[in-house]
């Protein structure tokens, strides 16, 4: 199964939706390691990756190559970043799926991603856990996760039926619209 991301493009969105692709430097200003760049590292061809900007997934993509290193894009010259840098080309697709939504499930699965108030922590790029992995897999039309999968992979991909995420979700007592909103999006 390919690992899925989640990377928040506050300052970085435009520029990298205009392009589809996802860049960071390697190092942080200090020139010291950042969680959210050394998981750049970790990108390879066939993941999937949820786009927040805003507090919205506005678009899944699946990565066309593994991570590479890449010079800082010249739009970025005024920033202070490092020049030395990892860039992940992406196929993307638009969504507006806004994360509020689902704060009571993200608050009862906050992990290294999200707040004790269900928000997004600020880091570039997140490695999701398998609980949460099995909860992303069907904030998208299953059609379109099943296009990504299969344009992206050689290998056949489980993804998790409704039953298994269910099984998750009540492992924590989670109940009410964000399931029933799960379950109408797959059908």
């Amino acid at each position: 199964m390919p690992s899925l991301f989640l990377v928040s493009q506050n300052q970085s969105h435009k520029y990298e939706f205009q392009h589809k692709l996802l860049w960071s430097p390697k190092l942080n200003r200090k020139h010291g390691r950042n969680p959210g760049y050394v998981n750049m590292s970790h990108v390879r061809r066939g993941d999937i990756i949820f786009h927040v900007f805003n507090q919205k997934i506005h678009a899944v993509s699946v990565a066309k190559y593994d991570v590479y290193s890449s010079p800082k894009p010249l739009a970025y010259d005024g920033n202070i970043w490092d020049d030395d840098g990892w860039r992940v080309d992406c196929d993307m697709y638009k969504l507006e799926i806004p994360l509020s939504d689902h704060r009571e499930w993200l608050n009862a699965h906050k992990g290294e991603v999200f707040d004790k108030n269900g928000r997004l922590k600020q880091q570039y790029l997140f490695e999701l856990n398998q609980e949460q992995k099995n909860y992303f897999w069907h904030l998208i039309p299953s059609k379109l996760m099943e296009s990504l999968l299969i344009d992206s992979t050689t290998s056949t991909t489980k993804v998790p039926n409704l039953r298994e995420v269910g099984k998750s979700l009540s492992k924590k007592r989670v109940i009410g619209n964000n399931q029933i909103w799960i379950h109408d999006l797959i059908q």
